[in-house]
């Protein structure tokens, strides 16, 4: 699974493999059932993994980073359990994602869970720093580009992958 650029694991080992030669670091690559690459002389260590109940409820990192957050379960339940978890484990979480409807991920893109439910009181507030890529920020995209998009994709794909729209992005909403 995780030597194909399909995966993160498999998309930070391309990167390694093919940058210069003299910007290589020596890195221990464990085999693929443990996806992980350490290097030895700082001990950084970039670990994967898959989401399941026990995701997050291990040790400490300073960085966590899950991707399509938004498409983890049905309901949202799993990534409620990854948030809750990956708040414990580490104060800098990324979720990536594009749209789903307006499930646990979109709730909490638009800052209707996270920090508001905490009051002054609880002590340090969490800071959700939101970051959108849209399409026109890309230097070789433009309206001829995003017509095209338009034409050849359904109405809630374009939504959801291009417009970036988290209430168009599910069919019938």
């Amino acid at each position: 699974i995780n030597s194909t650029p399909d995966s993160l694991i498999g998309r930070i080992r391309y990167i390694l493999k093919n940058l210069p030669r003299w910007m290589w670091q020596p890195l221990t690559i464990s085999d693929d059932k443990k996806m992980s690459m350490r290097n030895p002389y700082n001990g950084a260590l970039i670990l994967g993994g898959v989401t399941n109940a026990n995701f997050g409820r291990h040790g400490r990192t300073k960085w966590t980073l899950i991707d399509e957050a938004a498409w983890l379960g049905g309901t949202g339940e799993s990534l409620r359990a990854a948030h809750d978890a990956c708040s414990d484990t580490s104060r800098n979480n990324i979720f990536l994602s594009t749209p789903n409807g307006m499930n646990y991920f979109g709730q909490l893109r638009h800052g209707n869970i996270g920090s508001s439910d905490l009051s002054e009181e609880d002590g340090e507030l969490p800071v959700l720093k939101v970051t959108s890529l849209r399409w026109y920020l890309h230097p070789e995209k433009d309206r001829i580009w995003l017509e095209r998009e338009r034409r050849k994709r359904t109405p809630e794909n374009f939504a959801q992958n291009i417009m970036l729209s988290y209430t168009a992005s599910v069919k019938g909403l």
